[in-house]
């Protein structure tokens, strides 16, 4: 009885130094937050607070079904690859993000093969600053994603509104996209088109990097037909068609920091790196 009395108070004892009070974690939770003020100095907002005024979506009138599970709900962004919505999930009941691929993307087999491989690999990744892709699936001849749905701005919203970030905030954001990315490339995947319009922050504060299901593998030569990426944040090699690896997303990780800090890309668009040294 004595030795299992002290086995006791000693895991006791044990639980109670490891939990500490709560007062300790506060304070940890204060030294890794950032304050921003209305005018964009630093000031008593918190960084779980979203610093900017979120753009309304507009909603979807007839809220059509996808999939015969998916019903759209509002649109929240279109680019290049395609189209995306807030979208009920009616078999779950939770609310998912659908992205529709605009058609050209997969006209050729070759290129719904590819799509099928990254999207197969980009389901592998969960990590806390990357957005979870859950199926990619098709309807009426139209691929599309579902992915976990981010209630907040993307940075280009905030740039738009602030100008330019206070430098500890950007080294935050810098921090977690390192995260992520590292924790991509050890998975054998690159991002290829970092962008500040890629990179959201949610109404709790946490960075999220999108659009993961786009990326391809290390290592992969793409060709002049299979080319992704915004120019302004490509690297050269890029740009090129040729080979590319980790330092690819470093390298636009780079120009993203950069305009965190500044308000404005290192390179006008169009004008490359070389030709600017010129200048």
């Amino acid at each position: 009885m004595e030795e299992l009395r002290n086995v006791v108070e000693e895991s006791i004892t044990r639980y109670i130094r490891n939990s500490g009070p709560k007062e300790r974690f506060k304070e940890m939770a204060s030294r890794a937050t950032v304050k921003i003020s209305a005018d964009g100095d630093e000031g008593p907002v918190m960084l779980t607070s979203v610093p900017v005024k979120k753009k309304p979506a507009e909603l979807v009138r007839d809220k059509r079904m996808i999939g015969d599970r998916y019903r759209l709900l509002a649109v929240l962004g279109e680019g290049g690859t395609g189209t995306v919505y807030r979208a009920q999930d009616t078999f779950l009941h939770m609310v998912v993000a659908v992205k529709l691929l605009h058609q050209h993307l997969t006209d050729e087999a070759r290129e719904i093969a590819i799509l099928k491989e990254e999207a197969r690999i980009a389901m592998t990744l969960s990590h806390r600053n990357i957005v979870r892709l859950y199926n990619l699936d098709k309807k009426n001849g139209q691929y599309y994603f579902v992915m976990e749905y981010v209630d907040g701005c993307t940075f280009n919203d905030m740039l738009a509104q602030k100008g330019k970030m206070p430098l500890r905030w950007a080294l935050l954001a810098a921090h977690s996209c390192a995260s992520a990315l590292s924790y991509a490339h050890e998975h054998g995947v690159i991002h290829q088109d970092l962008k500040p319009e890629n990179m959201l922050l949610s109404d709790n504060g946490i960075l999220k990097i999108i659009d993961f299901g786009l990326a391809c593998l290390i290592g992969k030569r793409p060709d002049a037909h299979h080319i992704a990426g915004t120019p302004v944040y490509m690297s050269p090699e890029q740009k090129r068609g040729l080979s590319v690896d980790t330092r690819t997303d470093i390298y636009s990780l780079g120009i993203v920091l950069y305009e965190l800090m500044t308000g404005k890309t290192p390179f006008p668009p169009g004008i490359q790196p070389m030709d600017a040294l010129k200048m």
